[in-house]
C-alpha cells in the first residue's frame, strides 16, 4: 500500500541574515526543483509554519538568530570571569540536549543589541530543574560581566 500524501515537520534553526520569509522561499525552491524533476510531486506548504500554527503551537512566537563572535568583549568577559571562578575554560558553542534555541537574546540582536546566552547546563530537556550551584555561578558570572560594562 502507498499513502495518498505524507506530512514532513522540518525544524530549521536561523542563521543571521536568514528571516522566516527567506526559510520559506528556499524550501519552496528545493520542492519546486523536485516537482520539476518529477511531474507527479505534488506540495503543499503550511503557512504559517507548523510551529505557529494548529496543531503544533510549539513556538508562541517567532525565534529571530542571535550570532555574537566569541572574540567580542561581552563573550571574552564571560569567558574570563568564568574560567577565573571555575578554573577552567567555559565550553563554547551548542550543547545537546542542554541548548535552546529559543532564548530572547535573538529577539534583542535584532534591535542591534549585543548578548549571548550563558547559564547552567545539566539540566533536564525540559527545563524544569537546575543545580543550584551551577545557577549560583551563573549568576556571579554576569553579575561580574555586567560590572565590566555598566556606564
Amino acid at each position: 500500500m502507498v499513502p495518498d500524501y505524507c506530512t514532513i515537520e522540518i525544524d530549521v534553526r536561523l542563521a543571521p541574515g536568514m528571516t522566516l520569509e527567506s526559510t520559506v522561499e528556499d524550501l519552496r525552491g528545493a520542492l519546486d526543483a523536485i516537482a520539476a524533476s518529477d511531474p507527479s510531486f505534488r506540495y503543499e506548504l503550511a503557512l504559517p509554519p507548523a510551529p505557529y500554527a494548529a496543531p503544533f503551537h510549539a513556538m508562541g512566537l517567532f525565534m529571530p538568530p542571535n550570532d555574537l563572535p566569541v572574540t567580542h568583549p561581552l563573550a571574552q568577559s564571560c569567558k574570563q570571569w568564568h574560567a577565573r571562578l571555575v578554573g577552567s575554560e567555559p565550553q563554547v558553542g551548542v550543547f545537546i540536549p542542554g541548548s535552546y534555541a529559543g532564548a530572547d537574546s535573538g529577539h534583542l540582536a535584532s534591535f542591534g543589541v549585543k548578548c549571548l546566552n550563558y547559564g547552567p547546563s545539566g539540566h533536564s530537556r525540559f527545563y524544569d530543574e537546575c543545580d543550584l550551584e551551577l545557577l549560583a555561578l551563573s549568576t556571579r558570572v554576569m553579575a561580574l560581566v555586567a560590572g565590566e560594562f555598566v556606564l
